[in-house]
């Protein structure tokens, strides 16, 4: 677990959301993966034991962070790291044990949440089906404590929050989303960058995440009615919600790379821009690119309220984001390729104008904001707002 914990501090070091990494840094992040690799097998991990489920867990978010694009043999590791934790009863509550401690059990449930949780983000990337069964699953989800709220001396833990019945009905489960968020605890909710200048770069990163993938969900609830012939005019309303969504979240993707450039607020949680966030962009470049080739073809289609200006300048900008890690990922390439294509269709050209960044750049113009951040935190005030979102996305996939 250590050195799964060094190459994870290492990798956060680097630079490479900027530039690619020097063969120094290629060297050291390759030999702690081997000693990753040496330590669990002569430990004999298939067996399971103490720290395995938190190492592996460790090696495949480092893994997950080295690839630009989404990779099937990331899925293939996980689905192991799944199959060891079932084996060692992670995917049953601790309270069918009562030889496991109120602390012990709390812990197991966070493990478990964050193995739920990135099962479900790489099979919406993969496009498969989810690996875990709820049928074969009563993990609670964790309490909504704070680490200091409870420790191995606790004998009993706060009981959860409780939980709301979901609905499979568009309009309703939209709601839902909506009253979820605003349930988010205000240290979480989205705040202007000007005014997060003092709060640690993983906080604003974690509001930044929370808010993208809210937008996601708006998204994947209205995306089917976006796609359906404009000429229905019932549909209007998803169409709007889809593609305001689609905007915003690329409006994240250019303030995200302007804040992890060196100064930049969030320069020390640089290496989060991971494939993951980057799926989300890409699903939202998709949108907007097929908005602006619909009203290519049929210009009454236009969402009303939304300038077409806008939506260009925003898909410049996007192209302009996707460039700096085109040459390492394929799909930031397509995405290039998607933008130049339908703006040539709409007659914008595609490189960026100055007026775009001019506008923009002063609100990002944040020096000196350097902090050290820890590298996992188990607040469970977090894990609960994530878990909020597990349970919508499932719903909403599965």
């Amino acid at each position: 677990m250590g050195f799964s914990s060094m190459l994870l501090q290492r990798y956060s070091d680097l630079d490479n959301v900027i530039t690619p990494p020097n063969a120094e840094d290629t060297l050291v992040v390759r030999l702690y993966r081997e000693k990753i690799v040496q330590c669990l097998t002569l430990g004999k991990y298939t067996r399971g034991g103490e720290n395995v489920l938190q190492t592996l867990i460790l090696y495949v978010a480092m893994e997950h962070f080295l690839q630009e694009d989404s990779d099937f043999g990331t899925h293939l590791l996980l689905s192991m790291i799944l199959n060891i934790a079932m084996k060692m009863g992670y995917h049953r509550d601790p309270k069918n044990f009562p030889v496991i401690s109120p602390f012990d059990g709390e812990i197991r449930r966070r493990t478990w949440a964050a193995l739920y949780q990135a099962n479900l983000i790489f099979s919406s990337q993969m496009g498969l089906p989810s690996i875990l069964k709820d049928n074969q699953i009563d993990t609670e989800e964790p309490h909504n404590l704070a680490d200091s709220d409870f420790d191995e001396d606790t004998t009993e833990l706060p009981p959860s929050r409780p939980e709301t019945e979901l609905t499979p009905k568009i309009l309703a489960m939209e709601k839902r989303v909506q009253d979820d968020q605003l349930r988010i605890p205000p240290a979480l909710k989205m705040r202007p960058i000007h005014l997060s200048i003092t709060d640690p770069p993983y906080l604003v990163m974690q509001r930044i995440w929370l808010d993208i993938c809210f937008l996601r969900l708006k998204i994947v609830l209205h995306k089917k009615y976006f796609m359906l012939p404009i000429q229905n005019e019932r549909y209007n309303y998803s169409r709007k919600v889809c593609l305001k969504a689609a905007m915003e979240v690329l409006e994240y993707q250019h303030m995200v790379n302007e804040l992890v450039k060196p100064s930049g607020l969030l320069y020390d949680t640089r290496w989060k821009l991971s494939s993951v966030m980057n799926n989300e962009f890409l699903l939202a470049t998709s949108i907007v690119c097929a908005y602006v080739k619909q009203i290519a073809d049929t210009p009454k289609s236009a969402v009303e309220g939304t300038s077409t200006e806008e939506v260009h300048k925003l898909l410049v900008m996007s192209a302009d984001c996707w460039k700096r890690c085109s040459g390492v990922s394929r799909n930031a390439r397509r995405a290039i390729k998607a933008i130049n294509l339908v703006l040539e269709i709409a007659g914008t050209p595609t490189a960026s104008p100055a007026s775009a960044e001019d506008e923009l750049t002063p609100m990002f113009a944040l020096q000196g904001m350097s902090r050290q951040q820890p590298l996992f935190r188990f607040t469970s005030i977090i894990t609960y707002s994530i878990m909020q979102i597990t349970n919508l996305v499932k719903t909403l996939y599965f």
